[in-house]
């Protein structure tokens, strides 16, 4: 189970939080700074400790998860802060960091044991929140979708291997499952309709039938 929550830690961060967040930061930097903006704040970045992550040849690793929250951490004040309502900019920082540390665990030599259901939950509610405040952004806001929708699978799963665990919690499970899923499903429905998306939301149900 915890190799599972790893593989789906990594997958998070490294597809869904990244094709949401990288249009993003390429349109942001490039408003601010022009088209050559990579060449104009490599002097800078270069000064940092994860300098070897945010470059593959000449232009931004934008593979790689901690290049580019690094960046968005390093730009916070000088460009992304103003690009976030003000009143969530705490948050966002917070969502940032944390998920630099997911991306550190996810893709190195950790313990799967660190990837717990709670820990693998809370990593894709990070990503959701932090892809829903991106303001006006379609693409970010389909990712964030697809984070809830993973969030639902997850918790399926888990629900599913606590009831086979002991039988005497399975109701318990069901009934906390069942409310869960159904506030998700009454949430993604919104989004979904706010950015002009079609989403199953009832697919990750199927596990827990």
């Amino acid at each position: 189970m915890n190799e599972l929550f790893k593989k789906e830690c990594r997958y998070a961060i490294e597809t869904i939080l990244l094709g949401g967040l990288v249009p993003f930061v390429k349109f942001t930097m490039e408003n601010k700074y022009g088209k050559n903006w990579v060449s104009t704040i490599k002097p800078e970045l270069l000064k940092n400790y994860y300098k070897d992550y945010f470059f593959k040849g000449n232009d931004i690793n934008w593979e790689d998860p901690l290049g580019v929250l690094t960046l968005v951490q390093k730009q916070w004040r000088d460009t992304f802060s103003k690009s976030f309502a003000k009143s969530l900019s705490f948050e966002i920082q917070n969502y940032i960091s944390e998920l630099i540390g997911v991306r550190g665990n996810a893709f190195g030599h950790t313990q799967t044991d660190k990837f717990s259901f709670d820990y693998t939950y809370r990593a894709l509610d990070s990503i959701e929140k932090l892809l829903s405040a991106i303001p006006n952004d379609r693409c970010a806001q389909k990712k964030a979708i697809e984070s809830a929708t993973k969030k639902g699978e997850i918790l399926a799963i888990y629900v599913e291997s606590q009831s086979q665990k002991d039988k005497s919690l399975f109701s318990w499970h069901e009934i906390c499952g069942v409310m869960l899923l159904q506030k998700q499903r009454d949430s993604l429905r919104r989004k979904a309709t706010q950015v002009g998306a079609e989403v199953n939301v009832y697919a990750f149900a199927k596990t827990t039938g």
